[in-house]
């Protein structure tokens, strides 16, 4: 089943916003590019192509350019081919105390940007909101439960119900 999100001017706008303050406090270096809005040294090979040892140096490789559907920033690598759908995934494995820095952002996109996580997004729900839909499907599914419990009892143990009376 295809599902599709509509995304707002102002959900997008401010996705790119969130994007620009987590690159700049980035852990890695990053340029402006020619070609690409932001060029880095990639944080997964640290820029360094192929070849003799004594002939490695540290290169620009790394691009973050405008995701194809407007939503925020993507990471790609040319020379190890690391790529990276959204900011959240880079912040996750680059940044000190990735874990907390990521949750902030998936929970700062879903505040404050009108819920922009979760399905249908580059970005995935945060853990807290997670858990409480997980909690609500649970209690929804123990609900149901107790009810054909409750019926099944009902039927076993009470005495039937006459319909002959019009």
């Amino acid at each position: 089943m295809t599902y599709h999100v509509s995304h707002t001017p102002k959900q997008l706008q401010g996705i790119y916003k969130l994007d620009q303050m987590l690159l700049n406090k980035a852990p890695f270096k990053t340029f402006p590019g020619k070609t690409t809005e932001i060029r880095c040294i990639c944080p997964y090979c640290d820029g360094l192509h192929s070849g003799k040892a004594k002939d490695r140096t540290r290169k620009v490789t790394g691009s973050i350019f405008k995701h194809k559907n407007g939503e925020g920033y993507c990471f790609k690598c040319i020379a190890c081919k690391e790529f990276r759908n959204s900011m959240y995934q880079l912040a996750k494995e680059n940044f000190p105390n990735g874990e907390a820095v990521a949750d902030w952002y998936a929970t700062y996109r879903w505040e404050q940007l009108d819920r922009a996580a979760g399905h249908g997004w580059s970005c995935p729900l945060p853990k807290k909101v997670a858990k409480s839909f997980a909690e609500a499907r649970a209690n929804k599914s123990m609900s149901k439960k107790a009810s054909a419990a409750a019926k099944v009892a009902a039927e076993r143990f009470l005495p039937p119900r006459d319909n002959t009376q019009a």
